[in-house]
């Protein structure tokens, strides 16, 4: 590179300034200048510039713009600019010779006691400024390495933090000191066993309960479903209703909180059809609170023209009594009158209860009001829809059998609660001690859990788990769905015919929602030929 006589200034970036300083310039006659505005080219090749007379090059690097200052090489002076002394730089490793290469040991494959040495090592270096001495790493790899190669080999780890569990708490005793210095501190340690006991118990084993063969007469099947979103369930998920229908072919379907207003009813029943063309609909919906409650009941008719006549709850009552010829009538008939509600209109409005009538029996279909959020609704529940349902019940029980079943909103007994003994159960809803008692108040007058009937001593058996817990999974839950009936027709009694001859828990039906079906089977005489 030949530069003019005038005065140039020359402003280069720090990686032309780095590829200048490894130029060797074929000139004849030149001096060497040696650059050191940067560190990491000090021990870089000398920079050969052509003399010519009376020329001046400024080279600036951009450590030097930065400063505002220049470094000049004046051509006209024959002797080297004399720079101010750096400091030796620091020879790298792989300048060493072999011979002086620290051999590194090698870590422990497993990968918990791997992380406890980058624990061990941080704490060092948290409790000094200046980098850990090599001796020092050198010494704390062999701890780590002799400590894990004494560690037996039959000891259970945890793979979640990959700690080994104590045995008992007298290990954790005489172990904490060594665990501290050599693993880890107490703190995890400790944290480690309440996991490790969690995970033994959180899956609650449960007493199968399978479904009895079909009864010798005329078999009726009757499913309580709290569905959660009619409309949901049949947009997402409309198989689960189809195998219901398609495997067990009910009598009658109960669906409980089906969220629709009365504007949505011809809609929902006309794709019902469509699904299920053998079937009729019944609705009773909520006029207090849109997307609320509801009940819908699917009875299989013999002709899809032919439906049962549905009439008020005053006139319900004053019907007579049916003659014991319709006894003899079949299964698939469909009811013979369908009424809504319990005949009083602060209960009615929120369409919680239809009541289907058969020849030689009631079946009464239900969504008990729930006591709520901080139980506010308790008094309503216990004081009011409570004493007036036995009122009803008794009142049908009176003309002939009642079998009344549904989402009940209420968990009786202590194996119906999965966690009976936790404080918050007698503060909750449908676990109260006012509600239970009701309940058992209900069934004290004949009435019988026909589920309990046929499973006694049945344990974690449950309808309802908690879909923000994800209890399900663990099947964590309670039992609020059931079926009670009258005490006379739990009887085993072929002469007269009519008795209730199973019931048991769908726990395998649940698509998302939080309750799964039940089911009763009723034996109606006759012959099933």
């Amino acid at each position: 590179m030949f530069v003019s006589r005038s005065s140039l200034r020359v402003r280069l970036p720090r990686a032309a300034v780095h590829c200048l300083a490894r130029v060797r310039w074929p000139v004849a006659s030149a001096y060497t200048t040696r650059f050191d505005s940067t560190s990491h080219i000090q021990s870089s090749p000398p920079l050969r510039i052509p003399a010519t007379p009376r020329t001046r090059v400024s080279v600036v690097s951009p450590a030097m713009a930065k400063d505002g200052g220049t470094q000049e090489l004046n051509a006209t002076k024959r002797t080297p600019r004399r720079w101010p002394k750096q400091p030796a730089p620091i020879p790298s490793t792989d300048s060493k010779p072999e011979a002086a290469v620290k051999p590194k040991v090698a870590l422990p494959t497993d990968p918990g006691t791997a992380k406890r040495a980058r624990a061990t090592k941080n704490k060092g270096l948290s409790e000094s400024n200046s980098p850990v001495p090599d001796a020092l790493n050198e010494a704390e790899n062999n701890t780590l390495a002799n400590t894990a190669a004494s560690s037996k080999d039959d000891e259970p780890i945890d793979t979640t933090t990959n700690i080994p569990f104590l045995k008992n708490e007298e290990d954790a005793g005489t172990n904490k000191g060594k665990r501290k210095a050599g693993t880890v501190d107490a703190e995890t340690e400790a944290k480690a066993i309440k996991k490790s006991k969690a995970v033994e118990k959180c899956v609650l084993a449960r007493t199968p309960t399978p479904a009895k063969p079909p009864p010798p007469g005329i078999r009726f099947l009757a499913i309580s479903y709290n569905i959660n979103s009619l409309r949901s369930a049949v947009t997402k998920c409309p198989e689960v209703l189809t195998n219901i229908m398609k495997t067990h072919q009910p009598d009658v379907l109960c669906l409980q909180e089906h969220k629709l207003q009365e504007k949505d009813v011809p809609g929902m029943e006309n794709t019902l059809r469509e699904m299920f063309p053998q079937y009729k609909c019944h609705w009773t919906c909520s006029v207090t609170k849109k997307g609320y409650s509801g009940v819908v009941a699917l009875t299989k008719e013999s002709g899809a023209a032919k439906g049962a006549s549905q009439s008020t709850m005053v006139a319900f009552l004053e019907k007579a009594k049916p003659e014991k010829s319709q006894a003899a009538k079949i299964s698939g008939s469909g009811p013979l009158k369908v009424t809504f509600g319990l005949g009083k209109k602060d209960h009615d409005d929120e369409g919680r209860m239809i009541t289907l009538e058969y020849p030689t029996f009631y079946l009464v279909l239900a969504y008990v009001p729930n006591a709520g959020d901080g139980l506010k609704r308790l008094d309503y529940r216990i004081k009011s829809w409570e004493t007036d349902l036995a009122t009803y019940l008794k009142t049908l029980e009176s003309v002939k059998p009642v079998v009344y079943g549904g989402d009940l909103n209420v968990a009786h007994l202590d194996r119906d609660i999965w966690n009976v003994d936790a404080k918050h159960i007698s503060k909750s809803a449908g676990t109260t001690p006012e509600e239970r008692k009701a309940f058992g108040n209900l069934i004290a007058n004949s009435f019988v859990d026909t589920f309990r009937h046929f499973h006694p001593d049945a344990e974690n058996c449950y309808t309802y788990w908690s879909v923000r817990a994800g209890n399900k999974q663990w099947n964590r839950g309670l039992r609020l769905d059931y079926f009670l009936a009258s005490e006379t027709l739990i009887s085993n009694n072929l002469e007269r015919g009519l008795y209730v001859h199973d019931a048991w828990i769908m726990d395998d039906i649940v698509p998302g929602g939080d309750h799964c079906p039940v089911a009763v089977v009723l034996n109606l005489g006759g012959s099933s030929a």
